[in-house]
C-alpha cells in the first residue's frame, strides 16, 4: 500500500492507493472534501481575518491570495481569494466531521463578514 499527498485546487489531499497487480490499481482519497465559492469583493480581507483569528490556535499560513488552517492531524481548511469570490476548501479525515467543519468555518465567517448577507453553500 502506497500513500501519498497531492495537492488539488490548493488543497493537500492524502490519498491512498492500493496495488492490485503490476498494471491495476485502486486509488481512493482518505480525506472528504467539501468546497464553497463565496460570493464577495472582500475575500481576501476576510481570508486574512479568519487566518489571523486561527492564528492564535493553529499554526496558520497565510497570504493576501491564500491561506490555510490546519484545525488538527486530521482537519484543515484552506482559502483562495481573488477579485469576486473567496473559495473555500475543507479536508476532514473523517465523514462525521464535516458538517460539524462546515458550520464552524461558516459561522466564523459571517460573523466577519457582517456588513453583508454572505450565501455559503457547500459542496460535497
Amino acid at each position: 500500500m502506497l500513500k501519498q499527498t497531492v495537492t488539488a485546487c490548493g488543497a493537500k489531499l492524502a490519498c491512498q492507493v492500493d496495488w492490485m497487480g503490476p498494471k491495476t490499481g485502486q486509488m481512493e482519497l482518505d480525506m472528504p472534501v467539501s468546497t464553497s465559492t463565496v460570493a464577495t469583493a472582500h475575500a481576501s480581507k476576510y481570508l486574512q481575518q479568519l487566518c489571523k483569528h486561527w492564528s492564535h490556535k493553529f499554526a496558520v499560513e497565510f497570504t493576501a491570495e491564500h491561506g490555510r488552517v490546519p484545525f488538527s492531524d486530521t482537519a484543515e481548511v484552506t482559502f483562495a481569494a481573488d477579485a469576486n469570490a473567496l473559495h473555500v476548501t475543507l479536508s476532514v479525515a473523517e465523514p462525521s466531521q464535516l458538517e460539524r467543519y462546515e458550520t464552524v468555518v461558516a459561522d466564523h465567517l459571517k460573523r466577519f463578514a457582517f456588513r453583508e448577507e454572505l450565501h455559503i453553500t457547500w459542496n460535497t
